[in-house]
C-alpha cells in the first residue's frame, strides 16, 4: 500500500501501527526531480511486494517536523521501520534499485 502522510500524528500512527509489514518512509519533495523519476519504481515495487510492505510518502516542505526529526538533508531519501522501530536508511537515492535490495534484504531477514 502506498500513503500520503499527512501530519506528523498521521506517520507515527501509519508506522506504529504497521504490523507485520516493512514500511518504507520515501521522503521527497514536489520540487525535487530525482523523486518524480522514483515514483513509477516505487510504484511496482509495491506491486510485487503489495502483501509485505508500505510505503509512506512524506513531503518535507508540508510536513517539517519530520524533515528535523529525522534530520532529512536531500530527497529523496528512504527509511526503513519493522514494528515500528527504525532499521536503515538510504539517502539521497534517486536509484530505486539500491531501495529493492535493502526491501529485498529486509523481507528475507525478519519473516
Amino acid at each position: 500500500m502506498l500513503y500520503e502522510v499527512e501530519n506528523e500524528s498521521d506517520f507515527n500512527e501509519k508506522v506504529s501501527s504497521a504490523g507485520n509489514l516493512l514500511v518504507v518512509v520515501d521522503f521527497h519533495a514536489t520540487w525535487c526531480r530525482p523523486c518524480k523519476n522514483a515514483e513509477p519504481k516505487l510504484e511496482k515495487l509495491i506491486e510485487s511486494n503489495k502483501d509485505l510492505i508500505t510505503i509512506l510518502k512524506v513531503d518535507i516542505d508540508k510536513i517539517p517536523e519530520l524533515k528535523k526529526r529525522f534530520g532529512i538533508k536531500y530527497v529523496p531519501t528512504f527509511i526503513f521501520f519493522w514494528n515500528g522501530e527504525k532499521l536503515d536508511a538510504v539517502v539521497d537515492e534517486a536509484d530505486v534499485r539500491k531501495v529493492e535490495k535493502y526491501v529485498d534484504k529486509y523481507l528475507i531477514s525478519l519473516s
